[in-house]
């Protein structure tokens, strides 16, 4: 197998090696796609005081092409998904039986590569509280946004509005059913005309940044309801505490570190997908072969006009 391990800040390497036998409840998955995380972009931008080589990769779609005694209700050759932790920038993988799950016939495996971060917005959609009518704000529209945008619109929101500097991404949000995308700085004005000063019911912070929490809470309506759903992994946030204790809001973290809940949520995405209530494959906007992660990565980094989201193909590596 060959596997693609970050041997330094911005540096993957390829590197190859035997597959391990496979466990008697495991199965092994010939990768052909594994999703690029922006969460994984920062890990790979920054250093890492010594902790290389550093393996990354857990958004994956394939297919089984081994298999352990014990595991049942999978075929050889059968189109899966799996969470795997770490080990997904590689040309096969192997999964227990208790991390996969199956990739409906009508789902491309390319689209099957957004399976794990689909599971974290259905599973983040789940705790929002989202009702039928509500109007809802999401502050960013990058990938995870535009999931989000769809799942709170078949949860019943009567007008989702998507927040973000990226302007040119205003026809991808309208066709999926924004109501329309306005820029930070006029957020709050378009809102309060557009609710007579009401506000939002939900507000989803979806970028992970420090501005747009703030903005976030600015957008809530009293005893409203903000939900972080972007991931803050780069140190403390100051927020106008005071705003939100005075509001009454309610504030959710959107985030599971569950397995199974993980796996629970994977199961009800690429359902809804499996009957095209969800669009993924729409979102791919950039595809690299793995044997360039590392302009894969930097793509992703520097998200020019149009970009969205990056998979890396693995049945184009070379031997």
């Amino acid at each position: 197998m060959r596997q693609a391990v970050l041997a330094g800040a911005r540096n993957f390497t390829m590197i190859t090696g035997p597959m391990a036998d496979v466990a008697e409840n495991e199965v092994v998955i010939k990768v052909h796609y594994c999703g690029v995380c922006m969460g994984e972009v920062a890990t790979w931008s920054r250093s890492l005081d010594g902790g290389y080589p550093f393996r990354m990769g857990h958004e994956i779609s394939g297919r089984i092409v081994d298999k352990g005694s014990a595991v049942s209700g999978f075929e050889m050759g059968q189109a899966v998904m799996a969470i795997t932790m770490g080990r997904g920038y590689a040309t096969h993988v192997s999964a227990e039986t208790s991390q996969l799950v199956a990739v409906p016939e009508n789902v491309s495996l390319k689209a099957a590569s957004l399976g794990e971060p689909l599971a974290c917005a259905v599973n983040a959609a789940s705790r929002a509280g989202v009702l039928l009518g509500d109007t809802v704000v999401i502050v960013g529209s990058g990938f995870m946004g535009l999931l989000m945008l769809q799942l709170v619109r078949l949860l019943g929101a009567s007008r989702v509005f998507m927040v973000d500097l990226r302007q040119e991404l205003a026809p991808v949000a309208l066709d999926l059913g924004a109501k329309a995308l306005i820029s930070p700085e006029q957020a709050k004005d378009v809102l309060n005309h557009a609710t007579d000063g009401r506000l939002a019911d939900v507000v989803i912070e979806a970028t992970g940044s420090e501005a747009a929490l703030q903005l976030a809470g600015e957008l809530v309506r009293i005893r409203g309801r903000l939900v972080i759903y972007g991931y803050h992994q780069d140190g403390f946030r100051a927020i106008d505490i005071g705003n939100w204790n005075w509001k009454g809001i309610d504030v959710v973290n959107g985030h599971e570190r569950s397995t199974e809940r993980y796996v629970q949520g994977l199961r009800r995405g690429v359902a809804l997908a499996g009957q095209e209530r969800v669009q993924l494959e729409s979102l791919i906007t950039h595809v690299f072969s793995g044997d360039d992660m590392n302009q894969a990565f930097a793509i992703a980094q520097s998200k020019p006009v149009g970009f969205i989201k990056a998979v890396t193909d693995w049945t184009l590596v070379s031997p």
